[in-house]
């Protein structure tokens, strides 16, 4: 059984996005009906769950020291279908951010900063050796 998280509102959460890459992203999701939310560091210590709208998760926020820089999308409520097209649409649109990942129930209860810095161990570690 597959498991299910409380919020199937179809959500991108982008983190310290480029500023060419934000108007893109609102058309994007405007057009396919997606929430956008483009945040910054003042969110490095909100949980993940809190950020993709669910119930139950506090808004706290104070992290400062050891900010990660590194762009983040975070994808939020789409079937395996909508995840394709929206791949799909970010290469047409030439937004390449390297930091992705789905919200699960592992990963919901984690701050932001905690997962920025587990998915640059996971892309470095996959890229290495790379060019």
């Amino acid at each position: 059984m597959k498991s299910r998280i409380g919020n199937a509102n179809k959500i991108l959460v982008g983190y310290q996005l480029k500023d060419t890459y934000v108007p893109a992203l609102m058309e994007l999701c405007r057009n396919e009906n997606i929430r956008f939310k483009s945040v910054g560091k003042e969110a490095l210590g909100i949980k993940v769950g809190n950020l993709a709208g669910f119930d139950g998760f506090d808004s706290e926020s104070v992290i400062k020291a050891d900010s990660p820089d590194d762009e983040c999308l975070i994808i939020s409520g789409f079937s395996s279908r909508d995840m394709n097209r929206l791949l799909s649409e970010l290469r047409k649109k030439e937004i390449k951010i390297d930091l992705k990942c789905v919200v699960t129930s592992h990963n919901q209860g984690w701050i932001l900063k905690n997962l920025i810095n587990e998915l640059k161990r996971e892309h470095e570690a996959m890229n290495k050796g790379k060019k």
